[in-house]
């Protein structure tokens, strides 16, 4: 049998551990790795003595806020999945605060359709869970492909495109506060019924409106004060509601807002919880595990952080 390439003496790093091990490709697919020499003609051969192999890596946390009213300010979808595919990672989740936002199915589906020709490495999209002004949405967007759901807790809505509004003053025109508890729950109850995880952007935003009032009646604006105003217990709090919730209602997935609440504790409250670390700074990699690149779209059965996921192909 002849192979396009074989990459000897490496160790292959995979989602069952490490191992010493020969990677044979032909055809532009792997086709056995094995610690046996197989016969046949090489291609190529490479020795990767000394070297580790992975699969290709998957990015569940990334803002390229893209979309087809982005004006390009802060990055786009070229060079966000061209930086993810020169270091190894194959497959990135796009976060949904996009623009316009991935709050409905057809805004999923028109996402799509703009970054696809752009992408450099394959993706998948997380939809936006908006609490009583998206509720009825959930269902379509699930089955529309969305990975999961991504809730900004305590952060207000623009009526007129379901953007979100980050610094909420009561008063403003056309504009959903925050959702309270209530819709909370409603919201959760419905990622679950969906059969998606959810995850969760933690701030409270009583605290974070008290200190913000201070602050600016200090006339402090910098930096440091937005610091101040999202003390520890800004995040914790609303970690301790969302297990609580969790615990009746769904998979959660905390993407931390601020602070140094405990991974472990986390954990502990509630088995099943990923607690991600940094939100905006988050760098959380998972392994794609198949050696193989099946047509667009798929499910992978073997993806532990979200279960089953529509991962949509990069540009050919």
């Amino acid at each position: 049998m002849d192979w396009d390439r074989v990459i000897y003496n490496g160790t292959v790093v995979n989602d069952d551990g490490m191992q010493r091990a020969d990677i044979y490709i032909r055809d532009g697919r792997i086709a056995a790795v094995t610690s046996e020499r197989l016969p046949g003609t090489v291609g190529e051969a490479t020795d990767a003595s000394g070297r580790y192999i992975l699969p290709g890596l998957i990015e569940t946390h990334v803002h390229s806020r893209d979309g087809r009213l982005a004006t390009g300010e802060k990055e786009d979808f070229r060079s966000s999945t061209a930086a993810a595919a020169a270091t190894g990672i194959t497959t990135v989740f796009e976060m949904p605060n996009c623009t316009p936002t991935i709050h409905s199915a057809e805004s999923l589906r028109d996402l799509v359709s703009v970054i696809q020709p752009k992408a450099h490495a394959d993706f998948c999209v997380w939809g936006l869970a908006l609490g009583d002004a998206n509720l009825a949405s959930l269902p379509a967007l699930a089955e529309a492909g969305c990975v999961a759901f991504k809730f900004f807790w305590g952060y207000a809505v623009d009526r007129r495109d379901n953007s979100l509004i980050y610094n909420y003053r009561e008063g403003m025109d056309n504009v959903l506060p925050p959702p309270d508890d209530g819709q909370i729950y409603r919201l959760f109850r419905a990622v679950k019924a969906t059969g998606k995880r959810l995850g969760i952007h933690a701030e409270n935003f009583s605290i974070v409106r008290a200190l913000t009032q201070e602050a600016l009646a200090a006339g402090a604006q910098d930096y440091a004060a937005l610091l101040r105003t999202r003390p520890v217990s800004c995040e914790t709090s609303i970690i301790d509601t969302a297990i609580d919730m969790a615990k009746e209602l769904t998979e959660l997935e905390a993407l931390k807002a601020a602070g140094s609440t405990d991974p472990g504790a986390v954990k502990a409250a509630l088995p099943g919880v990923t607690y991600t670390g940094v939100s905006g700074e988050l760098r959380y990699l998972g392994v794609e595990s198949s050696i193989t690149r099946p047509p667009k779209p798929i499910t992978s059965p073997r993806m532990s952080m979200i279960g089953n996921m529509t991962r949509f192909r990069k540009r050919s």
